[in-house]
């Protein structure tokens, strides 16, 4: 498990997230592509706002 921090671009809104970094899966829209995206997931128990 990692504990990662972020939020919007404004900075208004932050959050943490505790993920396991071992399923990661890449998108392939054209948004993510051009951001270069990686998707994890994980459980609402995680994540705090």
């Amino acid at each position: 498990m990692a504990r990662r921090e972020g939020g919007c671009q404004c900075g208004r809104v932050r959050f943490t997230v505790d993920v396991a970094l071992d399923n990661l899966i890449t998108c392939n829209c054209t948004r993510c592509g051009k951001l270069g995206s990686i998707l994890a997931f994980a459980g609402a128990h995680a994540f705090a706002l």
